[in-house]
């Protein structure tokens, strides 16, 4: 069988044209630069790239595809290019004022948790004193009043938190900083 074109010996190589070309250009390709080829300058071929294929020698460091080293360098090329695209588009976000940073909202959760806290030992502190000597009714009343501050308490706290979260947040929409960034947590 004779083989015309170069994009019919691509083909029954099992290469792209491109590399074809590249190919052509080393100094030990082993056929005459001038078309028609024949059966026989085809399994010349095929012999001379499993030759160089089977020591790593496919890839030309040029991410062509050429052998396995190059198919594994382009999957390398497309993750490093998504990955750099995922850190831009979070970048985005966060100046957007989208996300918020963790010491943020870690020490808005830490000075609630703490209020609670200070809250049940000041229960166990004044327990007794406020309790004695009271009737059921009336300690009822007391732990009810006293729970309810508590929870007012709370609820002001995390108002007065999720308030600054969300000027902080709005501080970075505005370009004037990252959510977080010199933020007092507590």
């Amino acid at each position: 069988m004779a083989f015309a074109t170069w994009e019919s010996i691509a083909k029954a190589l099992g290469v792209s044209r491109q590399r074809l070309y590249k190919l052509k250009t080393r100094p030990d390709w082993p056929c005459p630069s001038a078309l028609p080829f024949g059966d026989s300058h085809i399994e010349a071929l095929r012999r001379w790239r499993a030759g160089f294929q089977h020591d790593g020698g496919d890839q030309d460091g040029d991410g062509d595809g050429g052998g396995d080293v190059g198919r594994a360098y382009k999957q390398i090329q497309i993750l490093l290019s998504r990955e750099r695209m995922l850190h831009e588009k979070l970048k985005r976000e966060i100046t957007a004022g989208q996300y918020v940073s963790r010491e943020l909202l870690d020490g808005s959760l830490g000075g609630l948790a703490q209020l609670f806290i200070d809250g049940l030992a000041d229960l166990e502190m004044a327990l007794p004193a406020r309790l004695a000597g009271k009737a059921g009714p009336q300690v009822e009343k007391e732990l009810q009043r006293y729970f309810d501050s508590l929870r007012r308490r709370i609820a002001e706290r995390a108002e007065y938190e999720l308030v600054k979260v969300s000027d902080m947040a709005a501080k970075a929409r505005r370009g004037r900083g990252r959510p977080g960034v010199g933020a007092e947590s507590g």
